[in-house]
C-alpha cells in the first residue's frame, strides 16, 4: 500500500513539474512584426553617418535587424541581424558582442538602458 501512494504522489509530481515547464519556457511574441524608431540621438549619428533614423524590425520570437534611414525613409546603412530575449518589461539585444539591455516604458515606447542600470532617455524608440 505504501509503495502504491508513494508511486502516485511521485507521477503527481511529475505531471505538475512537466506542466509548469512547458508553460514556462513559452516565448513572448508581442514584438514578432513589429518596427520601432529612434531618432533621439539623429545629431550625432547625422554628423557621422548622415543617417536620421535607427529601425529595429522584430522579425521572430528571438530575431530582427537594425538599420538606417534618412528622412525619406530611404536605408543608408545597417547594423545587420540581431537576437533578442523579451522578459517583459526588459529586452536584451545581442549582436556579435555588443549586448544592449532596453526598458520598455509602456507597449508603444522603450528606451537603452546604460551599464549602471539607468535609463538613456536620448535613446528612445517608438513603435511605428
Amino acid at each position: 500500500m505504501k509503495r502504491l501512494i508513494f508511486a502516485t504522489i511521485v507521477a503527481i509530481s511529475l505531471l505538475a513539474g512537466c506542466g509548469k515547464e512547458e508553460s514556462g519556457s513559452k516565448l513572448d511574441t508581442r514584438l514578432v512584426g513589429t518596427s520601432y524608431q529612434t531618432d533621439g540621438y539623429k545629431a550625432f549619428m547625422q554628423a557621422l553617418y548622415g543617417s536620421t533614423y535607427k529601425i529595429m524590425e522584430f522579425t521572430s520570437e528571438t530575431k530582427g535587424v537594425a538599420y538606417w534611414t534618412d528622412a525619406r525613409g530611404v536605408q543608408n546603412g545597417s547594423d545587420g541581424e540581431f537576437t533578442y530575449t523579451l522578459n517583459y518589461p526588459i529586452m536584451r539585444v545581442v549582436r556579435g558582442d555588443i549586448v544592449e539591455n532596453y526598458k520598455f516604458k509602456d507597449e508603444r515606447t522603450f528606451v537603452f538602458i546604460k551599464d549602471d542600470g539607468t535609463p538613456n532617455n536620448m535613446i528612445t524608440y517608438y513603435k511605428k
